[in-house]
C-alpha cells in the first residue's frame, strides 16, 4: 500500500526518470491490450459499456439526492409504487434500481451495440448523444405517462425541470456508454497527449 508521501516521492522519481515513466506507460498499454483481448469475446463490450453508463447514471442520481435538486421528482420511487399497484403487493426499494441496472447493462447496452453502425456521428460520444435523446423522448412520451406522471412529467407540477433532469440522466448514461463502447473496439486508438 502506498502512503500519501510515498506516492508523491514515486511521482517525483517518474518525472526525473523517463525510463520509469515509459515503463508506467507501457504497463497501462498492456492493461489496455488485455482489456481489448477480453472484450473481443461476444457480448462483453456492450455489457461493460452499458454497466459503465449505468454507473455514471447512478453517480448523477446520488449527486441529485445529496444536493437536494428536485426532491419531489423521484422516478425510481414512482416506479416502485406503480409496480406495487400492478403486482398487488409492496415492492422493495432496490427492485427499481436493480431493474435499471439490468436494463441499462444488458438490454440497452446490446441495443446500442446493434444500432451503433447505423447511428450518425463519428465518435462514441456523438452516437451516444443521439441514442440518449431518442431514449429520453421515449421515456417522456411512453414511460412517464405509464407511471402516472404525464407527458414530460407535467402532472408533477414542477414545470420543465423533471424533463430537463431526465435528459441529463439519459445523456450521462448514453454518452458514457458510447465512449466506453468505442474505447473497447479492437484497433481503436487511445487518446494521445500531444506533447
Amino acid at each position: 500500500m502506498v502512503r500519501g508521501h510515498d506516492a508523491a516521492a514515486a511521482a517525483r522519481r517518474l518525472a526525473l526518470n523517463p525510463a520509469g515513466a515509459h515503463k508506467a506507460c507501457h504497463s497501462a498499454s498492456g492493461l489496455r491490450e488485455f482489456m481489448l483481448r477480453f472484450f473481443r469475446r461476444p457480448g462483453w463490450r456492450p455489457l461493460f459499456a452499458g454497466l459503465s453508463g449505468s454507473f455514471a447514471h447512478t453517480l448523477l442520481m446520488y449527486a441529485k439526492s445529496r444536493s437536494g435538486i428536485l426532491p419531489s421528482f423521484q422516478p425510481y420511487q414512482q416506479l416502485q409504487i406503480t409496480l406495487g399497484h400492478w403486482i398487488g403487493s409492496d415492492i422493495h426499494p432496490l427492485v427499481p434500481w436493480a431493474m435499471s441496472y439490468l436494463n441499462g447493462s444488458i438490454v440497452v447496452g446490446f441495443a446500442f451495440a446493434r444500432l451503433y453502425p447505423r447511428l450518425p456521428g463519428s465518435s462514441g460520444a456523438a452516437k451516444g448523444l443521439l441514442f440518449g435523446v431518442v431514449g429520453w423522448a421515449l421515456m417522456m412520451l411512453v414511460f412517464f405517462p405509464l407511471l402516472g406522471m404525464g407527458l414530460f412529467a407535467a402532472r408533477l407540477g414542477l414545470g420543465i425541470w423533471p424533463a430537463v433532469f431526465s435528459l441529463a440522466m439519459f445523456l450521462t448514461y448514453s454518452i458514457v456508454m458510447g465512449i466506453v463502447y468505442v474505447a473497447l473496439i479492437p484497433g481503436s486508438a487511445p487518446a494521445r497527449n500531444p506533447d
